[in-house]
């Protein structure tokens, strides 16, 4: 959770991004890069596999994540007998 300065409170839950969320902040980033082949090349990937991730052709790999700032987790949550 953000405090009343912007800044990230120690004890607060992490922020979850969901798919748009993460795209929207890929689209930013290359945004301020001036294009997807700048970004790829500002952060030692390959344009091609960026492309494919942002069509959802691919998987996110750990180093375009981490480029973005962020790391993928896994959640499951129980059934429930409804």
């Amino acid at each position: 959770m953000r405090t009343l300065t912007g800044r990230i409170s120690p004890n607060a839950a992490p922020l979850l991004l969901d798919a748009l969320e993460l795209n929207a902040r890929a689209n930013a980033a290359i945004a301020e890069a001036g294009s997807a082949r700048a970004w790829a090349h500002l952060h030692g990937l390959d344009p091609v596999a960026v492309s494919q991730i942002r069509n959802a052709h691919r998987e996110p790999t750990e180093a375009y994540l981490r480029a973005l700032g962020v790391r993928k987790i896994v959640r499951y949550l129980p059934l429930t007998d409804d």
